[in-house]
């Protein structure tokens, strides 16, 4: 790339083994408890160099926890 050029970057998550997946609905929102989050660490690889972030998101999110999964 030369300078000023720019490159279009996907992100693709995937879920841990913690995640609640399509179980979990607002209908039963209220027999979880919530972490709120405010960052997530992303690892990506970009032209064959890769590393690891904390990327600080615009909004607090809250996810719920599942009973065995400590919060991060």
């Amino acid at each position: 790339m030369a300078p000023g050029d720019s490159l279009t970057l996907y992100l693709v998550g995937r879920a841990g083994d913690c995640a609640y997946g399509p179980a979990f609905s607002l209908e039963n929102a209220s027999e979880f408890g919530f972490q709120g989050r405010s960052s997530v660490r992303i690892a990506y690889s970009v032209a064959g160099l890769t590393a690891e972030s904390e990327v600080t998101l615009p909004v607090i999110v809250a996810e719920p926890l599942l009973g065995n999964c400590p919060p991060d």
